[in-house]
C-alpha cells in the first residue's frame, strides 16, 4: 500500500515531538547531518519538489522529454535505493535549524502546500515537465511521489543517526 506525502511527512511531525532542541542540532560524527540539518533539508527539497509539480500542473512544455531509464526503475520499486546518496545538496554545510518551533511552523506550512498541490493534481490537465537535476523530466505526478519516496528514504538515516545518539525512536 502506497503511503501518501501527507503521511509521509506526518511521519516526520510526529517524531519532532520527541527531540529536544539540543537532540536536533547534535551531529553523530564529524561528517555526519544532525537530525535538524535532516529536517532543513527534507523541508527545503520537499518545497522544491511541490514547486516543480505546481509548475508541471499549469504547462503543457517539455511534455515529450523523459526521465531517465534509472529513474524509471525507482518509480517502479516506488522507493530510492537504501544506501547513502551523494547529491549537490547534500553537503556538510546544511543549516542547522533556527529552532525546534521554527521546524513545527516550516512542516505545518509544508502540510498546507502539500494539501494545495493534491487539490491541483486532482484538477490540471496539463502535462508538463520540468528537469530534475539526475532523474531526468518528471511531470506533475512524479514530482508529487518522488517528494513522498524522498521523505522515506530519510527515515534509515533519521534512524541511523538516533541509535548513534542513543535516542529512543517514535
Amino acid at each position: 500500500m502506497e503511503t501518501d506525502l501527507s503521511l509521509a511527512l506526518e511521519l516526520w511531525r510526529e517524531a519532532l515531538i520527541g527531540y529536544d532542541f539540543n537532540q536536533l542540532t547534535q551531529r553523530p560524527g564529524v561528517n555526519q547531518w544532525s537530525l535538524g540539518q535532516v529536517y532543513t533539508h527534507l523541508i527545503s527539497e520537499t518545497n522544491f519538489f511541490l514547486e516543480q509539480s505546481n509548475i508541471c500542473a499549469c504547462t503543457n512544455d517539455h511534455a515529450a522529454e523523459h526521465m531517465t531509464a534509472r529513474t524509471r526503475q525507482l518509480f517502479e520499486n516506488d522507493k530510492l535505493p537504501d544506501q547513502r546518496l551523494k547529491t549537490p545538496t547534500n553537503t556538510l554545510d546544511q543549516p542547522q535549524p533556527v529552532s525546534k518551533q521554527k521546524l513545527e511552523q516550516e512542516l505545518e506550512i509544508l502540510s498546507g502546500k502539500i494539501n494545495a498541490t493534491k487539490i491541483l493534481l486532482t484538477s490540471s490537465p496539463c502535462k508538463g515537465k520540468t528537469p530534475h537535476p539526475g532523474l531526468g523530466y518528471l511531470n506533475a505526478n512524479e514530482w508529487y511521489k518522488f517528494a513522498r519516496m524522498h521523505l522515506l528514504h530519510h527515515l534509515l538515516q533519521k534512524s541511523r543517526i538516533e541509535a548513534a545518539l542513543n535516542l529512543t525512536a517514535f
